[in-house]
């Protein structure tokens, strides 16, 4: 077809906005910013199973409660038990080949480019940040050169035949953002359209949002997002709501979800205003303009977590203790003893499906994971959709404007979704990506089609030098000939990570079954891993109080804002997966 050639659909420039003076500032910057050092081998990347220990004696457990109920949190103190390593020794020695300075070579390694990227960070991080900015500008080049193959592809098969079964392709790209809740997407919509710049963008945060991050540190990442021309999108539940199921259960929020989805929430100028402060006017945002992700409803994601995800959840509260797996008690032979009734009890419990949990952390954490695996697999599979106003019109980006009328004949549409949430919400597959495995199996209407496009994963994570890694009993360090296999070609993505899942669900639900989520003991903890250098914005914002007072809250320095977000903002009933000075996972 006519219209599909790359020359006709590069050769609308003129239809977009002309750029505006330092439109490309961050992507100029980019070769300027200090290459991360990623571990792209998994040999070296312990699964979930491997971090964990047995559970401790009965003994230790009486009297003692868990907030998801799991044998995992037993003990609040380790006497003369396991300790941990960091991250440093664990990899004292890997060879240089197990890294990348280049989160291109991740993408280009892969036998099929991922549609769905999770980077889990510790909030706040100076070197987080640069890696998702760079991490971003990879993939948006990444799938720019893909588009650009796919276009001579499609007009050398048009040329060859009359009809080319051969459709162009075109990517849509997405940014989910676990800093701004799914209430927050007006004021993205503003910076969108540039009817806020950044500065604006973040004083209307600090004032209206309920999240309370230190956003001015993203903002080089929504800048490059905008010039890039990738939609950002908000994912998170408002804040207030998880405190609701906390305290009242998953009934509570109900109600308010309708209203989101429904825009009922939504002021007069597009956005909510229960509080009853003075606000400053934003500009107005037309309805067609509005974006909303569609109506949650998948309630039994949040009620429902495996025992897999339990023992995780319990082990971000205690971080100073090892994950636990669950062990069958079987009396010793060479002791000649019985399990005790206890050990009996606790067995039985571990073989019985896990019940559903109405109320408290773990339903609360499992809501802010339901709610961004929701909003990531509703992006996968009809991101260009949602990204359209009511006047068929796009945001200015990569993708040059088509003839809307043979659109949808011509085109071939792929969404391509990164997500950045706190490590807690993504490590090992848990939280988020195993509910967008669900949401795609027993929602999807494209079929196997979008099933595939979610397989085609990776996980990211972040973690300091320095930070705890638990290596439990059953953790092997890789043999020389794996070091060698792995310097010759480094592992492949993550097959643990969320394909073992999907085949399983898929399984079930081609035989008519519930679908229901596999344990994710033997999940790998990520694809890659980015190391860094931990920055204490506490003890730094300690120096700046004691050389002057204290500034306004609304003129705080960066410093000054994320030492308040850590310390008054994430409280152990949100789990944000922040960390302290040294590492150690915190519950934020």
């Amino acid at each position: 077809m006519a219209s599909s050639s790359a020359e006709e659909q590069e050769a609308v420039p003129d239809m977009q906005p002309p750029p505006s003076p330092g439109a490309a500032m961050i992507s100029n910057l980019l070769s300027k910013l200090k290459p991360p050092n990623i571990l792209r081998d998994t040999a070296w990347i312990p699964r979930y199973r491997e971090t964990c220990y047995p559970p401790p004696p009965p003994a230790q457990q009486e009297g003692e409660s868990s907030p998801s109920e799991s044998p995992a949190s037993s003990g609040d103190e380790a006497s003369d038990g396991p300790l941990p390593t960091s991250w440093h020794d664990h990899l004292a020695s890997a060879p240089a080949e197990a890294y990348t300075s280049a989160f291109s070579s991740l993408l280009s390694s892969a036998l099929t480019p991922p549609s769905l990227v999770w980077f889990g960070e510790q909030h706040h991080q100076p070197h987080v940040i640069r890696a998702q900015i760079q991490l971003l500008a990879a993939i948006s080049d990444h799938f720019a050169a893909q588009s650009a193959g796919e276009d001579r592809r499609a007009t050398q098969a048009s040329a060859a035949a009359a009809t080319s079964p051969n459709r162009p392709v075109r990517y849509h790209l997405h940014l989910l953002l676990e800093h701004f809740s799914l209430s927050d997407q007006p004021l993205l919509d503003r910076f969108r359209l540039g009817l806020l710049d950044a500065g604006e963008l973040c004083a209307a945060y600090r004032e209206r949002s309920d999240e309370k991050f230190q956003v001015e540190m993203y903002a080089p990442l929504l800048l490059l997002a905008r010039e890039r021309g990738v939609n950002v999108w908000g994912g998170f539940p408002k804040r207030g709501w998880a405190r609701g199921v906390v305290k009242e259960g998953v009934g509570s929020v109900e109600g308010w979800e309708r209203q989101r989805s429904a825009g009922e929430e939504e002021a007069a100028q597009g956005y909510a205003e229960e509080t009853k402060k003075s606000l400053v006017p934003l500009p107005p945002l037309a309805t067609s303009e509005r974006r909303i992700i569609p109506t949650f409803t998948a309630w039994s994601h949040v009620t429902h977590l495996s025992r897999s995800h339990r023992s995780f959840l319990d082990s971000l509260m205690k971080p100073h203790l090892p994950p636990y797996f669950p062990q069958l008690p079987i009396s010793s032979s060479e002791t000649e003893s019985s399990p005790s009734i206890a050990q009996l009890a606790e067995g039985l419990r571990s073989l019985a499906p896990p019940s559903a949990i109405e109320k408290g952390f773990a339903p609360a954490q499992a809501l802010k994971d339901a709610y961004l695996g929701h909003a990531a697999g509703c992006l996968l599979r009809e991101g260009h959709l949602l990204a359209k106003g009511e006047n068929g019109t796009e945001s200015p980006g990569m993708v040059a404007a088509k003839d809307r009328n043979n659109e949808e004949e011509d085109v071939e549409h792929r969404n391509i979704v990164m997500v950045v949430a706190g490590l807690g919400h993504v490590q090992a597959g848990f939280g988020a990506p195993e509910r967008v495995v669900r949401e795609i199996v027993e929602g999807s209407v494209s079929g196997q089609k979008d099933a595939k496009r979610e397989r085609d994963s990776l996980i990211v994570l972040s973690m300091p030098k320095d930070s705890s890694l638990w290596l439990g009993p059953e953790w092997r360090a890789p043999s020389a000939g794996e070091v060698e296999a792995g310097a010759a070609q480094p592992s492949s993505r993550n097959d643990g990570t969320l394909a073992q899942s999907k085949a399983a669900s898929e399984s079930a639900a081609a035989e008519g079954k519930e679908a229901v989520i596999p344990e994710g003991w033997d999940r790998k903890l990520a694809d890659a891993i980015v190391l860094y250098d931990w920055v204490d914005w506490e003890k730094e914002n300690e120096k700046k109080a004691a050389a002057a007072a204290t500034p306004a809250s609304d003129q705080a320095s960066p410093s000054a804002a994320a030492a308040a977000a850590q310390g008054q903002g994430h409280s152990k009933s949100s789990a944000e997966g922040s960390r302290d000075a040294k590492g150690e996972k915190k519950t934020s």
